[in-house]
């Protein structure tokens, strides 16, 4: 037995004669084919193998599938922890900026109706006052009468006016026929203040129980002490902040908790020279209130409209 091994391609004269689907067929199909001729004993033999060969040598091998791409950095960005707290943050500040925009409409519109209220006639507190009902009334125009207690008066502080140094001036109020209410007086420079080098001289200092008084100012609520303020020690005679309890509680069952912020109208130049002789300054007739919700919604905001106008090319 002996095999004889060729290439099996036309000849260039013969190129005439090809079959047209074999020339259409695409040329990464057209592959070399090698035909094996055994020879044996038997012709039908031979046939066969040469027919089994061309048909296996004819059919189509597909190129090797490209090996698995390696995930990039971004893709394991986005697929990190790290990634999906990015995504957390953003929605969160954004739901942060909503809700003051939320707190600045309420704000703005609590300062509408106290100033409609401060617009208002004033009118006479009644001999007892009706607790609960005093948020309805607050930044409410009142009018006072009766006799100062200048041996009971704290000092609440330390507080600033026009960039000086001092403190509020509380003294009870006895009302014949009434309550003992808190009238707020007004700032006081720090050195006509206790413990300062011009208390001894000072009007407050001086003042005498005399007679009654009438007193026009706002109604206002207790204060409420903030995280960072301490505590009241009335021991020492140290306020930090208005206590309307406490006090009431320490002047007996006649006091009630109610405070009146003292209005004061004069000009600039009526008020140095108040400051100037230690003289109580009563606060303007408007409303003051701390209003900062719109900073806090661009600073929520902001940042979150920088990160997605910085995305719209990506």
């Amino acid at each position: 037995m002996f095999f004889w091994v060729f290439w099996y391609s036309y000849p260039p004269h013969k190129q005439q004669q090809r079959d047209p689907q074999w020339d259409n067929r695409q040329p990464e199909c057209i592959l070399p084919q090698t035909v094996i001729i055994h020879s044996s004993r038997s012709s039908q033999s031979s046939s066969s193998s040469l027919t089994t060969t061309l048909s296996q040598s004819n059919s189509y091998i597909p190129p090797p599938p490209p090996p698995p791409r390696k995930p990039t950095f971004t893709a394991r960005l986005r697929s990190s922890p790290a990634a999906m707290l990015l995504g957390i943050i953003p929605l969160l500040t954004l739901g942060l900026g909503f809700w003051q925009v939320y707190r600045l409409r309420w704000k703005l519109a609590l300062i509408d109706e106290l100033e409609d209220k401060l617009g208002r006639e004033a009118l006479w507190l009644p001999g007892r006052i009706n607790v609960d009902k005093l948020p309805e009334f607050q930044y409410r125009r009142v009018l006072a009468q009766g006799t100062y207690l200048p041996s009971q008066t704290i000092y609440v502080g330390p507080r600033t006016y026009d960039g000086v140094h001092g403190y509020h001036a509380i003294t009870p109020l006895a009302r014949p026929g009434g309550s003992t209410i808190f009238i707020n007086r007004g700032f006081v420079p720090k050195d006509f203040c206790p413990g300062g080098p011009k208390y001894a001289g000072s009007p407050l200092a001086l003042e005498r129980t005399g007679g009654e008084v009438t007193i026009e100012g706002l109604l206002r609520q207790s204060s409420t002490r903030g995280t960072f303020v301490p505590e009241n020690e009335p021991e020492k005679g140290v306020y930090y902040w208005v206590d309307l309890p406490l006090l009431s509680e320490r002047m007996g069952e006649s006091a009630q908790p109610v405070l009146v912020d003292e209005v004061y109208e004069g000009h600039l130049g009526l008020v140095a020279e108040k400051l100037a002789r230690g003289e109580p300054v009563g606060r303007k007739a408007k409303v003051e209130m701390r209003n900062q919700h719109a900073v806090y919604a661009a600073t929520w905001c902001v940042p979150d409209w920088v990160n997605l106008s910085g995305t719209d090319g990506l």
